[in-house]
């Protein structure tokens, strides 16, 4: 602890965040706590005895205090029912690239100041976060009007979901503004912020006009942070490659800034007579290159791990000028200590984690003696890039578990090449061309025409690794237990190798427990009997996944994005989802119908999980025809007609109800697409679900004399007026009807009729845009019913037990 306080300051800081948000403690308790502590670290002081631990007890006050009164801000109340809104640009402009239409959309935080009201401007004060879909390009200081619907962060409606108010209260956010009108700059920003926001505006517009779209991309993560343009497909194969970590603005980028400008300076210095002899170059040139580093933190937005790199950088470079020997830990403590007293919920960034915990497996990695002669050291130099890699991947496997559901194999050798590549090559290259494009002509284009060359080969390189099948494994979301067993696995072993004592017992127990939990949760996932049905929020699409009693999994549709590259369903909700419960087999995928909104989602889904059998309802389509071209070898495809009538699945009966023509086509030809779509009736004992798709009222009629009442009824085409008749409903007699929308969707679905009639008809309705994922499980002869939100519901009802 002599050695390296700060560090240990860190940790205290950190267990004050985790223990005030999780036994969530009020500012005023945490006050009292810390100033109570205080007085006994100025009694320990006093008396020379127990200062640390007093310190400690402080620090760890103040880490509790910081996240205390880091509350969450009241969502936003208009003053009146109208959409039109001023507001001032008071964040970093972030560019999306959408990958279809090549359109550039323009996320960033806002201040509101007035709401137009009868006619006249209504002051109004709150900060939200704002995407502008078209119009003019956006500065800080900006003053804009536009149609906005402001909407508040609500709870996760997934249990893979992230906490998205927790990112509000980072950001001090107290809601969202979906803009719905091309906005209108009534103010030009002025300032330095303004002419920063413009500057990396018209260095990536540089970027994009003399390289590919997706190499420039890269290049805008690489030198200004701008990870806007990367496309989802690129991000997985960086993360399966295990160079992802170089798409983010840290030690690698901020480092060699410093370096290169540190050199630069030296070497100008030197030119100057005399100067060795008035002062040392070294020295000067050290002090030069800590607010080099610091302008290119604020260059790349200043996310959490440039930071924590440029405290670490400043703080070497403070140690050369001052010629007293930086402490790495130290530092390391230094940069987390002071984010987390600023940011305290940047504790639970992934970007923030994986930084800190490469950069502290860095710092223990143990120094190997070093080899003599050019060869050697061309070996040596190999071998040490491959354990630093190999330290770094491994201290990051809980995040990366996590948060992506997978970690790199290859990593420690993709990085051998990626990593000097990157930031040898990539980085200065970048800088310079944000330095000198603006000189135009053949400057910028024989510069954007190497960049995009050498970026083209690295995006080659990542993706040819992070596309073979075994680049990466696919791991379940680790717990609480697994976590800090694993982490003291590491710490064991980092401790044994330096000291040879006997932390390996410690070792052998976390070892022992890890691969406890771990097993428990195998068994668990052989099935337990009953059959699950999960329901989870996908926007306005539709999803269901069911579990079958001995292990089996369902998917009936995977959700779509609602705009060529918004958020996937497939992506970020049912492949979180199956991961989360540990799935990476589908024994059978169900398209009801080749609508975007239902099975755009298994676009991803497909390629990143084996699929051992699909059923469609066969109509021609190119988005079904592409999906089923990218099943692997084995994958069995089989059409609704040709369907029997029921299959049996671990006891599970499916009734295949539609389309089933007797023309000896796929689907009717008089029906639209919706009305084609397929329909399953899913029942285990005696309890029954029906999943029809978007199937109509035209449509219905040809099922009815199939059905039989059944309990729970998926809503068809999410809640519209076009399905769901009431002769449908007399037949069906369901329970509980479960409705898929997205929030506040522009269709405004579900419709009042239906829910009127679905009231009438004695239903209790749940939606996954208000309820959340809607989890449903029986062992075949009760329902038990609980929703995201927390509802809990028993079906059919308990009787009451006889009194006496």
């Amino acid at each position: 602890m002599n050695r390296a306080p700060i560090i240990f300051a860190f940790a205290a800081l950190t267990l004050g965040v985790v223990a005030a948000d999780a036994a969530r403690l009020s500012a005023s308790d945490c006050a009292t706590a810390f100033f109570v502590l205080l007085l006994i670290l100025a009694v320990a002081v006093w008396r020379r005895t127990g200062v640390a631990l007093a310190a400690l007890g402080s620090l760890l006050a103040a880490g509790a205090f910081s996240t205390a009164v880091q509350s969450q801000p009241a969502p936003h109340v208009a003053a009146c029912a109208s959409e039109m809104w001023r507001a001032e640009v008071a964040g970093p402009i972030e560019r999306v690239v959408d990958a279809a239409s090549g359109d550039i959309w323009q996320k960033t935080d806002i201040e509101l100041l007035g709401q137009l009201c009868a006619g006249v401007w209504r002051g109004q004060q709150g900060r939200v976060r704002a995407t502008f879909s078209s119009g003019p390009n956006l500065v800080r200081g900006d003053v804009v009007q536009a149609q906005m619907q402001l909407l508040p962060f609500t709870a996760p409606r997934n249990p893979s979901d992230l906490d998205m108010r927790v990112w509000a209260r980072q950001h001090n956010l107290g809601g969202r503004a979906r803009v719905r009108s091309e906005h209108v700059i009534v103010k030009v920003g002025t300032g330095p912020w303004a002419w920063l926001d413009a500057t990396r505006t018209d260095v990536a517009h540089r970027l994009e006009r003399v390289m590919q779209r997706e190499h420039a991309a890269i290049a805008k993560a690489i030198s200004m942070g701008d990870r806007g343009g990367i496309l989802p497909e690129q991000r997985d194969d960086w993360a399966r490659a295990g160079v992802a970590h170089l798409l983010a603005i840290s030690g690698l980028h901020v480092g060699i800034v410093a370096a290169l400008v540190f050199f630069l300076s030296r070497i100008l210095l030197g030119w100057f007579p005399g100067s060795a002899e008035c002062f040392s170059t070294r020295k000067v040139a050290a002090l030069i290159a800590i607010p080099a580093a610091i302008v290119f933190c604020v260059w790349a937005g200043a996310p959490a791990s440039a930071v924590r790199a440029t405290v670490m950088a400043c703080a070497f470079m403070l140690g050369l000028a001052l010629s007293r020997p930086s402490n790495a830990v130290n530092a390391l403590g230094l940069a987390g200590a002071g984010i987390l007293l600023l940011v305290p919920t940047s504790l639970y960034d992934p970007g923030f984690l994986l930084s800190f915990a490469a950069v502290a497996a860095l710092l223990l990695l143990p120094r190997l003696p070093k080899s003599r002669g050019v060869v050697h050291s061309i070996g040596r130099a190999v071998r040490d890039s491959v354990l630093a890699s190999l330290a770094a991947t491994l201290a990051t496997a809980p995040v990366s578990a996590h948060a992506f559901g997978s970690v790199s194999l290859l990593a420690p050798f993709a990085n051998v090449l990626a990593v000097p590549v990157t930031t040898l090559v990539v980085t200065p290259l970048c800088l310079v061309f944000a330095v000198l494009a603006g000189l135009g002509g053949w400057v910028e284009s024989a510069l954007g025409y190497v960049l995009d060359a050498v970026v083209g080969l690295l995006s080659m390189f990542a993706h040819g690794v992070g596309g073979l099948r075994f680049a990466a494994v696919n791991v379940p979301q680790p717990n609480v237990i697994e976590t800090v067993a694993y982490v003291g696995l590491l710490l064991s072993g980092a401790i044994f190798i330096k000291t040879r004592n006997r932390a390996w017992i410690a070792g052998f127990v976390a070892l022992v427990v890890l691969l406890g939990s771990a097993g428990w949760r195998i068994v668990g996932r052989m099935g337990d009997g009953t059959l699950t049905v999960l329901h989870p929020y996908v926007g306005q699409g539709e999803s269901t996944i069911l579990i079958l009693p001995e292990g089996g999994v369902v998917v009936y549709d995977a959700g779509g994005a609602e705009r060529a590259g918004g958020r996937d369903p497939g992506r970020d909700v049912v492949g979180p989802l199956l991961r989360q419960r540990g799935i990476y087999t589908i024994d059978l995928a169900v398209f009801s119908h080749p609508h975007p909104d239902h099975v755009g989602g298994f676009e991803y889904i497909v390629e990143h999980f084996d699929i051992a059998e699909v059923w469609h309802n066969g109509a021609r389509d190119e988005l079904v025809h592409r999906l089923l071209l990218k099943l692997r070898d084995g994958t069995e495809s089989r059409v609704a007609a040709a369907l029997p009538s029921k299959i049996v699945r671990e006891g599970v009966v499916f009734e295949v109800l539609h389309p089933r023509p007797t023309d000896g086509e796929a689907t009717f030809g008089s029906l639209n697409t919706n009305d084609n779509s397929m329909v399953l009736r899913v029942s285990y004992g005696e309890r029954s679900l029906l999943l029809p798709g978007d199937l109509g009222v035209d449509a219905e009629p040809l099922i009815i004399g199939s059905l039989s009442p059944t309990d729970i009824l998926k809503a068809g085409h999410h809640g519209s007026q076009t399905a769901s008749s009431d002769e449908f409903l007399q037949v069906l007699r369901p329970m509980v009807g479960v409705i898929s929308c997205g929030e506040a969707n522009r269709y405004g679905l579900p419709d009042e009729i239906v829910l009127e009639r679905y009231r009438e008809h004695g239903m209790r309705v749940l939606r996954t845009d208000i309820d959340g994922m809607v989890q449903m499980r029986t062992e075949g002869k009760t329902w038990q019913i609980s929703t995201q939100c927390g509802t809990e519901i028993t079906l059919p009802t308990p009787s009451p037990s006889p009194s006496g």
